[in-house]
């Protein structure tokens, strides 16, 4: 489960800057409930992550939204059926056996 806090729960950035406060609305206070197969992934990827943030630059700073979007969210959604030779291949909307 991944907890969005009421007192620091979202990231925010304006003019150039950015910092951990409440998020924009009550409601988005919340807890959110996670597939099994994602717990035990970002559960290996924290036992070997540094940092306390789990989406960081290699240097353990916050992200831009622009660059996670870019970076982290579109890749996860598109996949790279296209790429040549990539580590792992990934397809959109594919989910491991057993979760949909």
């Amino acid at each position: 489960m991944i907890t969005v806090d009421e007192w620091h729960g979202s990231l925010h950035e304006y003019n150039g800057k950015r910092w951990v406060g409440p998020p924009k609305t009550a409601s988005s206070a919340r807890r959110i409930h996670l597939p099994p197969f994602l717990v035990e992934l970002l559960r290996q990827n924290l036992n070997t992550h540094p940092y306390e943030y789990v989406f960081t630059t290699e240097s353990g700073t916050w992200l831009w939204r622009s660059t996670f979007a870019r970076r982290i969210l579109r890749p996860a959604a598109d996949g790279n059926p296209d790429a040549s030779d990539p580590a792992i291949r990934t397809r959109p909307g594919v989910f491991p056996e057993g979760v949909a």
